[in-house]
């Protein structure tokens, strides 16, 4: 299942885009405006849609967000597990399509400023952010490797393992 504006905007865009290496300006390239789930009801505030594609800035995945309050006005009932399982499959698909499109681990990064100039204040007043452990966690919790790649039981899990075929990548 892939829910809301971003969720079938992956989907789309790794479904229909012949090969994720091509050329951010090609004609090829998809550039997908999808609503979210509540745009056009009545709820205040519940309006929402999404801008994806191959990105131009980065040569992998790309997308911008404009959102309003989500409600539970649709009446579907999801339990906080369900809902992250969603979100990990929304971002284990991202992910997916960025490996085919060539990024690596090493292509993870921060603006320079989060990872060299300490904050001024707060509770983490002369912190700057630890990328590796980070991303270590991060890469453990989604279930992917080392690398950044998804494991298998993972895709299966997930119901992703078709998208690698297609993606043409090795896990």
């Amino acid at each position: 299942m892939f829910v809301g504006g971003i969720g079938l905007a992956t989907k789309i865009i790794v479904e229909e885009i012949p090969d994720p290496r091509i050329d951010p300006y090609s004609p090829e390239n998809i550039l997908i405006f999808m609503t979210g789930a509540l745009t056009g009801t009545p709820v205040y505030g519940a309006s929402r849609y999404v801008v994806a594609a191959k990105s131009p800035l980065t040569g992998a995945w790309g997308e911008a967000h404009v959102a309003g309050l989500y409600t539970y006005a649709t009446g579907i009932k999801r339990t906080v597990p369900e809902l992250m399982k969603i979100a990990k499959r929304i971002f284990t698909l991202k992910r997916l399509f960025n490996i085919a499109c060539g990024i690596t681990r090493v292509d993870v990064m921060l603006p320079r400023r989060f990872l060299k100039e300490p904050l001024n204040e707060g509770g983490a007043k002369g912190e700057v952010v630890e990328l590796e452990p980070m991303l270590k966690e991060y890469y453990e919790f989604m279930g992917w490797n080392d690398n950044g790649v998804p494991k298998r039981e993972v895709l299966e899990e997930l119901g992703l393992l078709k998208y690698v075929e297609k993606l043409r990548i090795k896990i």
